[in-house]
């Protein structure tokens, strides 16, 4: 089966059962990996969202001052590294939060955050 014919549940089981699959040392890498990535680059500051509601004026990577990620549960990459690494690099983090009635609020990461 192609991945492009799967739909969004399909995709998502397949995703499920290769990410069981995956050993503890896998998971850490994976972790480590994703931490690795080059954040700066990969954001598009050109976007009007982050125009910072200063009109045309250019930007570069370094005016990037948040990002939003998610903690990691288990069976998943490890989100930590990444997260303690955007924040000593001055960028903050905000998490999403789920309230009563599947709600969602965001937060950001803080040391006492309780997950």
């Amino acid at each position: 089966m192609a991945l492009g014919s799967l739909d969004k549940a399909q995709m998502r089981a397949l995703s499920l059962s290769s990410r069981s699959q995956r050993s503890s040392a896998d998971q850490l890498r994976a972790g480590q990996e994703l931490a690795a990535l080059p954040w700066h680059e990969l954001v598009d500051l050109s976007l009007p969202e982050h125009n910072l509601g200063q009109g045309n004026a250019s930007h570069n990577s370094q005016d990037l001052v948040a990002l939003s990620c998610y903690m990691s549960m288990a069976g998943e990459p490890p989100t930590s590294e990444l997260i303690t690494l955007l924040e000593t690099r001055g960028i903050r983090v905000a998490l999403p939060i789920m309230k009563s009635e599947h709600t969602l609020a965001w937060g950001w990461q803080s040391a006492n955050m309780v997950r």
